[in-house]
């Protein structure tokens, strides 16, 4: 894995609020991280292998490029269990408890076939289009989750002064305050690291 953003790349992403790039994880690379990859929230956290690999320069500096930021904090990860769906377009940062979202990466690892549909509807598709690719989405835009079972790999990046409130549709509020957290509580470099541009 090499990324590599063009100026064709950022102002893409800066128009239209996602950008997908292709062939990040070969196929080795791919089985090797869906096994490490469960369901449920802060995976990162009893694996090394995603430890690393989520706080990489290279997976890391992908989200700083994009939203223009010195540094980051890294927010969750967040397994997607395959029956996953939503009722209508929902944009991404209404879906978990950390208010200051900067970008959200949707990886797949699953070589489980997609069919993308020939009428696309509203809002945008949280699919890469193959395994090893990468969808770097901005937490504002519409996601339309098909109804398809398909399992998905979401991390997080936040701005540093990110807080911990109350979501509802987020199952793991319970998992935050375990970890010390209230809600209005800004996330904690120990428990939330931040990454920062070389």
């Amino acid at each position: 894995m090499n990324p590599s953003l063009t100026a064709q790349q950022l102002a893409f992403f800066s128009k239209n609020g996602f950008l997908e790039l292709e062939e990040l994880w070969n196929e080795t690379e791919c089985a090797h991280l869906a096994g490490e990859i469960g369901v449920g929230r802060d995976l990162w956290r009893n694996s090394p292998v995603l430890k690393k690999l989520l706080l990489s320069r290279k997976l890391s500096q992908l989200p700083l490029e994009l939203t223009d930021s010195s540094s980051l904090r890294l927010a969750f990860d967040h397994g997607f269990p395959p029956q996953f769906s939503l009722p209508k377009p929902t944009p991404l940062k209404d879906l978990f408890c950390i208010q200051g979202l900067a970008c959200v990466l949707l990886c797949r690892f699953s070589s489980t076939p997609f069919s993308f549909p020939a009428k696309p509807p509203l809002g945008l598709l949280p699919f890469p289009q193959k395994p090893g690719n990468l969808l770097l989405v901005q937490p504002h835009v519409l996601i339309a989750w098909p109804k398809e079972p398909i399992g998905l790999y979401a991390v997080g990046y936040a701005d540093p002064n990110a807080v911990f409130v109350q979501n509802e549709r987020d199952p793991a509020v319970q998992g935050m305050k375990e970890l010390g957290y209230h809600f209005g509580d800004t996330l904690k470099n120990e428990l939330h690291p931040l990454v920062q541009k070389r």
